[in-house]
């Protein structure tokens, strides 16, 4: 397999306290999410949730993600090991996969492996959120894509450092043109990184600024934006 997503169910597609419910297990934003990740990097989803278990869940779980064309694939259908994890090492011993994600709201001796560690996410208490979607899918080793808009154009680019570089030429330019002070902005701009990018906006998509000097005849707006999707070149 090129690329593997396992999946836990719930405290991953669901939290206490969640809305709209598909099947009463699965909440709909966070199924979204997940969606788009194994649409968008082409990826294996592989059930690991306790569910698979049971022959019932199956059924269900089968149902749902046959609307959206996505085939479903199970750890195995009874324990082999004590901990998920050795089972998830046995898995990819049979099915070798370099690219691969660990979607689990309990560390079931993840953190604890070598092997296991740098893919493993951790949904404990949120679910599978927007900002988690896109640290997936760079443990899937896909580049993301950035959208830089301006009032005049919209540039979109595929590195972060590239984008980042716009978006302070942007400000820059607006800088020139208002008598508005954006040098804290501007501050801001040049000690965003990537992480701290997903971290903070991701969940409202993006770092938006409106700008006007103060007799209104001068406006822009500005943003940059990580795109729910990717390209199926690696880094």
């Amino acid at each position: 397999m090129d690329k593997i997503v396992f999946l836990d169910i719930d405290g991953v597609l669901n939290t206490p306290g969640d809305k709209n419910l598909i099947d009463d297990t699965f909440e709909e934003n966070k199924l979204k999410n997940l969606v788009n990740l194994l649409l968008n990097t082409k990826s294996n989803l592989v059930i690991i949730s306790d569910r698979r278990l049971i022959a019932e869940e199956r059924i269900k779980i089968d149902n749902l993600f046959d609307n959206y064309m996505i085939l479903v694939n199970y750890l195995n259908f009874r324990r082999t090991h004590k901990n998920r994890s050795d089972e998830i090492i046995e898995y990819l011993n049979e099915n070798p996969c370099n690219h691969y994600v660990i979607l689990d709201d309990n560390d079931l001796g993840y953190s604890e492996s070598e092997v296991l560690k740098s893919h493993f996410l951790d949904t404990y208490k949120r679910g599978f959120t927007l900002d988690l979607y896109f640290k997936a899918f760079k443990i899937l080793n896909l580049k993301l894509l950035y959208m830089v808009k301006s009032r005049d154009e919209v540039k979109t680019v595929w590195d972060f450092k590239k984008a980042k570089e716009t978006l302070i030429n942007e400000l820059e330019n607006i800088k020139k043109n208002t008598i508005h002070r954006i040098d804290e902005l501007i501050t801001q701009a040049y000690d965003l990184t990537e992480d701290i990018f997903i971290n903070k906006y991701s969940d409202k998509f993006g770092f938006i600024l409106s700008i006007h000097n103060t007799n209104n005849d001068y406006y822009s707006s500005i943003s940059l934006e990580p795109i729910i999707g990717g390209n199926d070149e690696s880094f």
